[in-house]
């Protein structure tokens, strides 16, 4: 027996020492560097097997065991390790070195055997079928390796079995299922071994045989299906760290191919042939738009070829959300400045009708004053003063200029004429020169909105408390504050802003806001029980 068993060590070894050799060769990454320190371990541990069956007294086979150990005690980490790396497992570093530290004072315990009971309590040696075989005690750092051994065991399929699961290149899953195997293997005999089920185990370690197995299978995983180059995984990687959902789809509509956020937009495509997703053609079909977890993907669509024949489509998906809030933004933008321009012109043609009305005016007072001279020189006192009293009593107002800017002029006599005709006391203290250095459209769509704000406030007060006051001077910056009586107190948001729950409401705000922002300027409100004001430095 025990010739059979040195045989099969020699194949072991010679097995091993040739994938040493071809993993070193191809070493690339840190999946081949446990990959080769995992055969590395295997080797070691099985020459130093061979030389402990081979030993003939007690000091020697311990001796041996302690070779063996330099590699058995890091086979289980290395292959955990390994099966982490090609499972693209994210593993805390400190949760590494933890593991390093305990393999490596597991086996400074097993280098000190015999001065302590750390690992065997106690050792003999007795001859079973021809072969030296030990005996021993297990203490407690045996029974922590045993432990440790077992949870590589669960947690390495874990990974194993849920990363396969996601896979679709082919290739990719075959090498998977060669991997797999080979590790299950070696878990197989590992698990006879320590729970001797078989007889067999008490002469000759199976575990040994696992570890053949394994380097056979992880040979041909390295021949047959690429391990080394990892071709065909790395593009899996690479696509799935796109921020863009991909899934292709054969002839019939079939799901052959998806990344990780595919996936996770729409999850039941990981079922075997699933069918594309009903909600993707919909959104297709309308917008080319889909939306899951606050974000907006925008689909693509595009035909597969092969040598001029159609394959199959994949699909697209691109986060265009910032592209889209920017693209509403602006289009409500948009409709703040044509709704706030349309108003304007309104209130400018009015202001026109105005100098009309004015010009009409006067040009019948020049008629009234020639006749009002006529009479007078005639003598006609008492007939002049009645035509001058009835002159007097239909003439209104003149129109009155508030500042040097036209455009600003207009928006102040329009809204202090509508202040006035709802009995609102206005006073104004405004000095802007004719050309500033902002858009005074703009500045006076926000100022007729801040107006008609105040205006709208006042109507709900008593007519003997109602007033706006205007205050704006103009030196290289324009500082503008407008106060006004209201029935209470206006909310303000967490920003300091006024706010409105009704629809249609709040687009003044925006209006003003936007401006100030454009402006690089400051704005400010304040809010009290009777009053309501707002201050503005605009650059």
């Amino acid at each position: 027996m025990q010739t059979y068993v040195v045989s099969i060590l020699y194949i072991s070894i010679i097995i091993l020492f040739l994938e040493c050799y071809t993993v070193f060769k191809n070493m690339k990454s840190k999946l081949h560097q446990y990959l080769f320190f995992c055969c590395v371990a295997m080797l070691v541990n099985n020459i130093g097997y061979l030389l402990g069956i081979q030993s003939t007294s007690l000091e020697s086979r311990v001796l041996a065991v302690k070779f063996s150990y330099a590699g058995r005690v890091w086979i289980a980490y290395t292959l955990f390790m390994f099966a982490i790396e090609l499972c693209q497992v994210n593993f805390p570093r400190i949760a590494k070195e933890v593991l390093l530290f305990m393999h490596a004072s597991i086996y400074i315990s097993v280098l000190t055997v015999g001065k302590h009971c750390l690992y065997y309590t106690w050792v003999e040696s007795v001859y079973e079928n021809g072969i030296l075989v030990l005996k021993h005690g297990c203490g407690i750092f045996y029974h922590i390796l045993m432990f440790m051994q077992m949870l590589y065991i669960i947690f390495g399929f874990y990974m194993l079995f849920s990363t396969y699961r996601i896979l679709k290149n082919p290739i990719t899953k075959k090498c998977f299922r060669t991997v797999t195997l080979a590790i299950l293997s070696l878990s197989i005999f590992y698990i006879i071994q320590i729970t001797h089920i078989l007889p067999i185990s008490q002469v000759f370690d199976l575990s040994v045989i696992g570890n053949i197995v394994l380097v056979i299978l992880l040979y041909v995983a390295i021949v047959r299906c690429n391990l080394l180059s990892l071709i065909e995984m790395a593009k899996d990687y690479i696509i799935d760290g796109l921020t863009e959902g991909i899934i292709a789809v054969d002839t019939v509509g079939k799901v052959k191919y998806y990344n990780k956020l595919a996936l996770k937009i729409f999850p039941e495509i990981i079922e075997p042939n699933a069918d594309l997703p009903s909600a993707l053609t919909e959104a297709i079909t309308s917008d080319n738009e889909y939306t899951f977890d606050n974000r907006i993907y925008v689909i693509e669509k595009n035909v597969l070829h092969n040598d001029y024949c159609v394959v199959g489509d994949i699909y697209v998906l691109s986060d265009a959300t910032d592209l889209k809030e920017k693209e509403y933004k602006l289009k409500a933008d948009a409709q703040l400045y044509q709704l706030a321009a349309k108003t304007m012109k309104e209130r400018l043609l009015l202001a026109e009708e105005f100098v009309k009305q004015d010009r009409k005016l006067r040009h019948d007072r020049r008629h009234f004053e020639a006749l009002l001279m006529t009479l007078l020189q005639d003598g006609n006192v008492d007939e002049a003063k009645k035509y001058l009293s009835e002159q007097l009593a239909e003439e209104p107002g003149t129109i009155k200029r508030y500042c040097d800017n036209t455009t600003i002029n207009v928006a102040l006599m329009f809204y202090v004429n509508a202040a006035e005709k709802n009995n609102i006391s206005v006073e104004t203290n405004i000095s802007i020169p004719a050309t500033i250095s902002m858009d005074d459209l703009h500045l006076g769509i926000v100022m007729a909105n801040l107006l008609e704000n105040a205006i709208n406030a006042c109507k709900n007060v008593p007519e003997d408390k109602r007033f706006i006051h205007i205050k704006a001077v103009y030196k290289e910056q324009l500082l503008l504050e407008i106060e006004n009586s209201c029935a209470s107190k206006v909310p303000l948001n967490e920003k300091g802003y006024p706010f409105s729950n009704e629809v249609g409401h709040g687009i003044g705000t925006q209006s003003v806001l936007s401006f100030v922002e454009e402006t690089g300027g400051f704005i400010q409100y304040e809010s009290n029980d009777n009053s309501f004001k707002v201050r503005m430095i605009l650059n």
